[in-house]
């Protein structure tokens, strides 16, 4: 391991107990010992978003002899930057100094043998992830893995790299998906046969696109590093001394630039833990260059464990940031019970995922808010409906309890579970072109149809099971192949919201689809 010193300035802020070290060091150093924990297929625990292709202009703004001012920001783990106080020098007239500064000497070690194998690296980010994890040290066969098996989209190691409204964030401990994300990336480490399988994957993708020729932009980044290589740099900045919190592309950019001693300002949190860190880097990204809703949203739901996550979401809080949505985000693709798990798409943010095939993160979340919303103002006949099986008399009493996701998911969920159930069957629940059935201006028609004519009706629910016949029911007449070859477009901001419930309530009065292509706008 190679031991970096510089000489600094210690200080903090305000009230803060939080120290903070700012010195210079050349981009080189900063990318030998700076880590950066980025979002990707195989771990989903970071946070750092993808190193975009702009870095590369970097490369050439400071070939061109360019500077670039502003501090590369770094947090360094807890217990691994040594300081040690200088002085000040004896030649210094320190009573004309504006601010005297606390000078210091910085100490601490790479945190990774370049020379280590894979499987070094493995085994030390094991240890580093079992702690976090509370978790023993022991063989991850005897490891209790509930948790991995409980989420099927990830069970395999071989897979593909806001609203204001309050949510109870106590009722948010059943479902950890950080503390599962980190489980299974523990899990997959552990195991050989998951790493080669992983691996051998991966160099087979690579082969195939390599003979495909005239490669996307992002298929020519995929082919150019190994599936070791990638997984090296995964463990590596695991283990560095320090997280690159935001200035990465500059850091590449002058890395890999042409001339020699690219100097930053380096400004460190010292001993800052993964809380801090994720805290840190979403307060610069939120509110000076932001991270878009769908990417906060799945950070902090997969690179924080639930306890962690009421740590954040306090000093979330503190200055000003919400994320509300994260909770249902949180059941609506996480949740192994979901009829969506899995199917919604990652934010560009993120490194490796497939998004093809997926249903948008913010369009899952208004088709949600549908029921979340039930208990509102202005649905009295719809909450009413559900007075039976939630054990209640009255509305007020009704409202209150719907306010808990523990009781208004497992209705959604149940709704799409019977849908799903059908549809599949006649192939059609998938997102492909001329399937539109998944499209979100349907899913928000089918369920809205569904409840208003409900409501109309004055029907009354006794249990979820009886609410689930009563779905089966209603959309019984309602053929797969209705929802194939639509012609119309622009069906989210034109009429198609309501040429869908239309053609569902012909279905129901007994008509055919040929009947209903002829008539229907959707087929004309």
């Amino acid at each position: 391991m190679t031991t970096y010193k510089y000489v600094g300035m210690k200080y903090s802020q305000g009230d803060s107990t939080t120290e903070m070290v700012t010195f210079c060091a050349p981009a080189e150093d900063i990318f030998s010992w700076g880590g950066v924990p980025a979002k990707n297929e195989r771990f989903h625990g970071g946070f750092q978003r993808a190193l975009s292709p702009r870095y590369k202009k970097i490369i050439d703004f400071f070939n061109s002899g360019q500077t670039s001012p502003g501090a590369i920001v770094v947090a360094f783990r807890e217990n691994v930057l040594k300081t040690e106080s200088l002085g000040l020098p004896s030649t210094w007239n320190t009573k004309e100094l504006t601010y005297k500064p606390e000078l210091v000497q910085l100490e601490f070690s790479s945190g990774v043998d370049e020379g280590a194998s894979i499987e070094q690296l493995r085994t030390s980010v094991q240890a580093m992830l079992a702690a976090r994890l509370n978790l023993d040290t022991q063989p991850s066969s005897d490891l209790d893995t509930r948790e991995v098996e409980a989420d099927a989209n990830e069970s395999s190691a071989v897979e593909e790299f806001v609203d204001d409204t309050n949510v109870d964030s106590d009722s948010d401990e059943e479902l950890d998906v950080g503390q599962s994300k980190l489980l299974q990336f523990y899990e997959f480490i552990s195991s050989d046969e998951r790493v080669n399988e992983w691996i051998n994957s991966q160099a087979s993708k690579i082969t195939s696109l390599k003979e495909k020729g005239n490669l996307t932009q992002a298929e020519k980044e995929f082919v150019a590093f190994t599936p070791e290589e990638r997984l090296r740099f995964i463990l590596q900045s695991l283990l560095r001394p320090a997280m690159i919190v935001d200035g990465q592309h500059r850091v590449n950019g002058a890395n890999e630039c042409d001339k020699e001693d690219i100097v930053f300002t380096v400004c460190a949190l010292k001993d800052a833990d993964w809380v801090e860190q994720v805290f840190q880097f979403v307060v610069l990204n939120k509110m000076a260059r932001p991270i878009s809703k769908d990417f906060l949203t799945e950070l902090l739901n997969t690179s924080l464990t639930n306890s962690e996550i009421k740590v954040i979401d306090e000093k979330l809080e503190s200055v000003g940031i919400k994320n509300a949505d994260r909770i249902i985000h949180k059941y609506i693709n996480h949740d192994p019970k979901s009829p969506f798990a899995g199917m919604v798409a990652e934010a560009s943010e993120s490194i490796g995922f497939e998004k093809s095939g997926k249903l948008s993160q913010q369009g899952m979340l208004a088709v949600a808010k549908r029921w979340r919303t039930i208990n509102k103002g202005g649905k009295t006949l719809e909450m009413a409906m559900f007075l039976p099986a939630l054990g209640v008399d009255t509305l007020t009493v009704a409202r209150k309890k719907w306010e808990g996701y523990e009781v208004w998911v497992p209705y959604m969920f149940a709704f799409w579970e019977v849908l799903k159930t059908q549809y599949e069957k006649e192939q059609v629940w998938v997102k492909a072109p001329n399937f539109h059935l998944l499209y979100i201006v349907t899913l928000q028609a089918l369920q809205d149809v569904f409840l208003e004519s409900k409501a109309e009706g004055d029907a009354r629910f006794s249990s979820i099971e009886n609410f689930k016949e009563q779905v089966r029911d209603f959309f019984d007449a309602v053929p797969g192949s209705f929802f194939q070859n639509w012609s119309a477009t622009g069906l989210q901001s034109g009429t198609g919201w309501d040429d869908i419930k239309e053609a569902i309530r012909a279905f129901r009065k007994g008509q055919k689809l040929s009947t209903v292509r002829s008539t229907s706008s959707l087929f004309n």
